[in-house]
């Protein structure tokens, strides 16, 4: 169940339990002179290592940026968020049944057809596939977000959280 609860960041990033492709360090550097400008938390992953320029920005932005290795309760995390980050597997579901915006950065083909979904339901904004213009799309997103200019979401009641217990009632349909 949804709560309402005061949002303390203004961006939730998180790119899996590994990040393999750096995409952390990739959003750290499309931030540009906007990072003192907003409260940023990085969930890096339980088995992803520090960057350098993870340990160079926890340093520098302290204020503004915090970086937790992994979170027992996502839901919580993005409750007090205005605003996710994250690549297309299983979290922009707990984006979308909160009700939160998020932008979706593909790091594999797998992930696009459920982030092109997303973005035609107006959930999410889909960035595509990780290339080499990524950084200026965050970059784009990110200032948009610092000036108010964001596009307006839907708030919808697609992910209900009942999806398991339809499934298995189908299931039992058959016996």
């Amino acid at each position: 169940k949804n709560k309402l609860t005061s949002k303390k960041y203004d961006i939730l990033v998180s790119f899996g339990g590994l990040d393999e492709k750096g995409i952390v360090n990739i959003f750290l550097d499309s931030l540009n002179r906007n990072v003192t400008k907003l409260k940023i938390k990085i969930i890096l992953g339980p088995i992803a290592a520090k960057s350098t320029k993870v340990l160079a920005f926890s340093k520098k932005y302290s204020k503004n940026i915090e970086f937790i290795q992994e979170t027992k309760n996502m839901h919580d995390e993005i409750s007090k968020s205005k605003f996710g980050f994250t690549t297309g597997g299983v979290t922009t579901y707990e984006f979308a049944n909160m009700n939160t915006p998020f932008i979706v950065i593909c790091d594999d083909k797998h992930q696009l057809p459920t982030a092109q979904n997303w973005a035609r339901k107006n959930l999410a904004i889909n960035l595509g596939l990780l290339n080499k213009s990524t950084e200026k799309k965050i970059g784009k997103v990110v200032t948009d977000i610092v000036q108010r200019e964001m596009i307006n979401f839907s708030k919808s009641n697609l992910v209900d959280g009942l999806g398991a217990k339809r499934v298995s009632s189908e299931i039992l349909k058959l016996f």
